[in-house]
């Protein structure tokens, strides 16, 4: 499902609540659980960079800001002591980004918010909002476009925020006409919201006297230096949207790259790599197993921290008829441009299926996120865990989330506290073999320990 479509249910899904406790006669209590719903119109004096929206009174807010669905603005303060939550408010903006994630720059987390155009029904106005964590004040900083024109539009515009530092944010617009996708890249000064660059279509390319390569960048995240960064085939590259230019820092589509085998010994074999049978690999060399093997990052999930960046490598292969996985977390310095750390994942790196031979392996998709000198790992799995990496010895200790009954759980991390950690927990339960239904919890876990200290259902949340 498009984002476009996530939207309009989302303001189908209030259109009936608002029907369903304002309509007709009704036995429920006259305050509802719900917030009340903002102004379906935009307000023409509310414009980026605007100074008259009032400010809450919340003072500074210790623990996460979370957008939740609801029939107003979706933005829920929570405090991560007491585990009171508190409505935030704005004027001008009638709901804000309830999928992708925010981006959080010292103590302001933006996201993107959606005003309803005038005598439209889900044709929205889209701008960057700022989220001030001292006060609580909500404030639209840059005006990005309209998301359709019209509710008759055939066409469609997504707008996702894919990095920010103390001067600018950086928007991946994607425009979907006649079922054909383009993108491009823009850049926004947040403290005036002028659009100072945009780069269609971005792509890297590089050609050699042996060969050509390109590749669109993809998983953005923004560096300590401020810098804006993407991956390109699994591996780090610099983004620069004013000079509409990409520098690889790893090598890729080189020699340059490093492979395994550059990285470990004959003796690392057993630490990094399993086999299905649980043997079969002795006498084997790492020039043997790993020759063509580059550590770069498996999935989209990937971090940075300080000077380094941070992903999972997996790759499976064949040796000698056996089933083979070799996996590690990678350490990478993006002031060298090297490889500094592997870690080994043990037990966790690849579940093996005796019984299927043509799935005979699962490996770990996970989220990744640095807080208080460790990785913590999130296996996106059902039932998945959290997992505790110390960045200095690489023990790992992992956190069981409760399931309270329920069949199976998914989560999320959520980075929505410069200081904290907070997962987004759904507990499911199996009605039949068709039909699953869900609850959804925010959870916060003590950094030091790794242990749950609040499991807030959302519900909870919608009403604040």
């Amino acid at each position: 499902m498009t984002a476009p479509n996530r939207r309009m249910i989302r303001f189908a899904l209030t259109a009936a609540m608002v029907s369903a406790s304002c309509g007709g006669a009704s036995d429920a209590p006259s305050s509802s659980p719900l917030s009340e719903p903002t102004s379906t119109t935009a307000d023409a004096d509310t414009g980026a960079g605007s100074g008259d929206l009032p400010a809450a009174t919340l003072g500074p807010i210790d623990g996460a800001i979370v957008s939740v669905l609801s029939t107003g603005l979706g933005l829920v303060a929570i405090d991560k002591s007491s585990g009171e939550h508190t409505a935030l408010s704005a004027e001008g903006i009638n709901f804000v980004e309830r999928v992708d994630p925010m981006v959080t720059v010292g103590d302001t987390q933006y996201t993107v918010g959606f005003t309803l155009r005038t005598d439209q029904t889900f044709a929205h106005d889209v701008s960057i909002v700022a989220i001030n964590r001292t006060d609580g004040r909500v404030d639209k900083v840059a005006e990005l476009g309209f998301d359709r024109e019209t509710d008759d539009s055939e066409f469609s515009i997504t707008y996702t925020l894919v990095g920010a530092n103390a001067e600018v944010a950086w928007v991946l617009q994607k425009n979907i006409v006649d079922g054909m996708l383009t993108e491009s890249l823009r850049e926004f000064v947040l403290a005036s919201g002028a659009e100072t660059a945009a780069w269609d279509a971005p792509t890297w390319e590089l050609t050699t006297d042996s060969s050509e390569c390109s590749a669109e960048p993809y998983a953005y995240r923004t560096g300590s230096s401020g810098r804006l960064y993407a991956l390109i085939g699994g591996l780090p590259a610099l983004v620069d949207v004013g000079t509409q230019s990409i520098e690889p820092v790893a090598g890729q589509c080189s020699d340059a790259r490093p492979t395994f085998d550059d990285l470990v010994t004959d003796d690392d074999i057993a630490t990094y790599t399993s086999t299905k049978s649980g043997t079969g690999l002795e006498g084997a060399t790492a020039g043997d197993l790993y020759w063509a093997t580059r550590p770069s990052a498996s999935t989209s999930h990937w971090v940075i921290a300080g000077s380094s960046a941070w992903w999972i490598f997996g790759d499976g292969g064949t040796f000698d008829d056996e089933r083979i996985f070799t996996s590690a977390v990678v350490e990478f310095d993006l002031t060298t441009r090297r490889i500094v750390n592997l870690f080994p994942l043990g037990d966790l790196a690849v579940n093996w299926n005796p019984d299927d031979d043509n799935f005979d392996l699962s490996p770990l998709n996970a989220e990744l996120f640095v807080r208080d000198g460790a990785l913590w790992i999130l296996d996106l799995g059902d039932n998945g865990q959290l997992h505790r990496m110390d960045t200095a010895t690489g023990t790992i200790t992992s956190t069981l989330i409760d399931p309270q009954g329920a069949d199976y759980t998914t989560a999320s991390i959520l980075d929505v506290d410069p200081t904290g950690i907070w997962l987004d927990v759904t507990r499911w339960t199996r009605k039949d073999e068709r039909n699953t239904s869900g609850l959804g919890s925010l959870i916060n876990i003590d950094s030091a320990t790794g242990d749950v200290t609040l499991d807030i259902a959302e519900s909870e949340l919608v009403g604040s």
